[in-house]
């Protein structure tokens, strides 16, 4: 059985690819299983407290997601002034002194890429949970969703959960392999959570770090219904496929 609901984006939305740096790269266009799951983890937290939070997690880690999109999205692309942890040489005790005298610690000024997404219209979120005795926690944890991507990425949910035996064509499942392909389509590689990330890798308090392989953290190609249409320096426009081709 699929929970599904419609969300809107309050905010542009933007979410680095996983092994991307910091300094800068293009934002992937939709939520990660990976995102979301952890959005249902830290809810589950808040409702119900960290004890409940870990016997759930499990569940949450091994749900599906599967995404609605909606017929266009926009990419905008920009610089930003961020601020960097300032480092210096071994032992440099002059560096450090004349960085603390200008006000450049314990963070330096610098200038980074990013992207940030515009989605034209409402976008529908599916999961389906294998272990039906969370059902109602997780529910509860999904109405709740505000938040996907980095800081400032805040969405609010349109619908209520509608229960669903099947998807129809229009959804596409983010957590499986896909048996059918847009050949047009936009290939974009989205994180998933693996069979061996435990409470303790996701646990912000535990030194337990998450390695990107197939165990912990997957990194897993999708073919998004999306082809460009339009392109600069400043833009990128993706128009959705209605329909797959094998």
């Amino acid at each position: 059985m699929w929970m599904s609901a419609s969300f809107l984006p309050t905010s542009l939305f933007s979410l680095r690819p996983a092994l991307a740096t910091a300094s800068g790269a293009q934002s992937l266009l939709v939520p990660t299983p990976f995102a979301i799951k952890m959005a249902l983890v830290s809810n589950v937290i808040q409702l119900f407290g960290i004890d409940l939070g870990s016997h759930v997690w499990p569940a949450i880690r091994d749900a599906e997601i599967a995404l609605k999109l909606p017929e266009l999205v926009v990419v905008a692309k920009t610089f930003i002034k961020i601020q960097r942890p300032k480092r210096f040489k071994q032992n440099n005790q002059e560096e450090f002194i004349q960085a603390l005298n200008d006000g450049l610690y314990p963070f330096n000024p610098t200038i980074a890429f990013r992207e940030f997404v515009q989605f034209e219209g409402e976008v529908g979120i599916a999961i389906k949970i294998h272990d039906s005795q969370y059902n109602k926690i997780i529910e509860s944890a999904f109405k709740h969703i505000s938040y996907f991507g980095k800081r400032g990425g805040f969405w609010q949910r349109q619908t209520q959960i509608v229960l669903l035996d099947t998807l129809d064509y229009s959804w596409i499942n983010l957590t499986i392999n896909q048996t059918s392909i847009f050949i047009q389509g936009t290939l974009q590689l989205l994180d998933d959570c693996g069979k061996k990330l435990s409470w303790e890798h996701v646990n912000i308090y535990s030194e337990k770090s998450i390695k990107i392989d197939n165990d912990e953290r997957i990194l897993r190609p999708i073919v998004l219904p999306y082809t460009l249409t339009r392109s600069s320096y400043r833009y990128t426009v993706y128009t959705r496929i209605e329909e797959p081709h094998l």
